[in-house]
Order: structure tokens, then sequence, then C-alpha cells
């Protein structure tokens, strides 16, 4: 690792472009979902559907950022 602000400037272009790559997939990930669950069910039970699992993967989302904090931490 690098020595002061420079270290620090690298750490966090490597978190922002895994958050951001990872961000973008699950846009793609529910847009595809949401797609398909239109054709097949009502929308009201899909609305449901839709908030419940965005509920889920924010807090996944989180949780994994979290995780690639702390290994980064520990290396």
């Amino acid at each position: 690792m690098g020595k002061g602000v420079g270290g620090i400037k690298e750490e966090m272009t490597i978190i922002l472009i895994f958050a951001i790559s990872f961000f973008f997939f699950l846009l793609l990930y529910i847009s595809y979902g949401n797609d398909g669950q239109r054709k097949k069910k009502k929308r009201e039970k899909m609305r449901y559907k839709c908030r419940e699992s965005r509920r889920r993967l924010m807090a996944y989302s989180v949780c994994s950022i979290r995780m690639k904090m702390e290994s980064i931490s520990y290396i």
C-alpha cells in the first residue's frame, strides 16, 4: 500500500469501481426480472415482490460493500 493520501485514493477508486459495477449489474438484473414477472403475474403481486426484493438487494449490497471494505483493510 502507498503511504499517505495517495494510497487512500487508490483504495477508494478500487472500491468505487467495484460498487458501480455491482450496482449496474443489480439494476440490469432487477429490470430483467420485472419484465418477466409482468408477463406472468398480476401487477399488484408484482409490485409487492419488487418492493421486497429491492429491500433485500439493498441490504445485500450494503453487506457486500462492508465485506469488501473489511477485506481491503485486513490486507
